[in-house]
């Protein structure tokens, strides 16, 4: 509910900002997920990314982003579709990060660059008590990647309003 209500008010109120001939596009955006299937056993595949976390935990976690990207998802695209807007859309940005999660390997076993920064991003952060402010925001690639999902519904946007 508190979506539709957001997306009516941008779009109200960016309608009386502009014009009737040139309504406002809108676009909503999934969350990417950094968290790995699985977190790496102990001793030389430790990631300190996942360190704290059980399996079941990163499972649990997966599960939450994945539902709130499907809430964001109905719940914007049924209020399109009931408002027969053609002006807002939806960015699914739920696998964004596909081979660049926390702890993530390349097929030689090196780790590769996560596109999320995550518990170990500043190594003066390492106390529970004082944790990293970054955590689960995105790198610069991580920000180029969402960029380009959202440039691309964007252009969508654009194109559909000028056929």
């Amino acid at each position: 509910k508190n979506l539709t209500t957001l997306a009516g008010w941008i779009e109200a109120r960016g309608t009386r900002l502009g014009s009737k001939d040139h309504p406002p596009k809108i676009v909503f955006t999934t969350y990417a997920n950094p968290l790995p299937a699985n977190a790496p056993a102990g001793g030389k595949n430790f990631c300190p990314d996942t360190w704290l976390l059980y399996n079941d935990q990163l499972t649990y976690f997966s599960s939450l982003v994945a539902q709130l990207d499907r809430d964001i998802t109905t719940t914007i695209n049924a209020y399109a579709t009931e408002h027969h807007d053609t002006n807002i859309a939806v960015a699914d940005l739920s696998n964004t990060y596909d081979g660049h999660e926390w702890c993530a390997k390349d097929t030689g076993g090196a780790y590769v660059a996560p596109m999320a920064y995550g518990f170990s991003i500043y190594p003066h952060y390492s106390s529970l008590d004082d944790p990293n402010p970054a955590a689960f925001h995105p790198t610069p690639a991580g920000q180029k990647a969402i960029a380009g999902k959202v440039e691309t519904v964007v252009a969508q946007l654009f194109k559909s309003s000028s056929s």
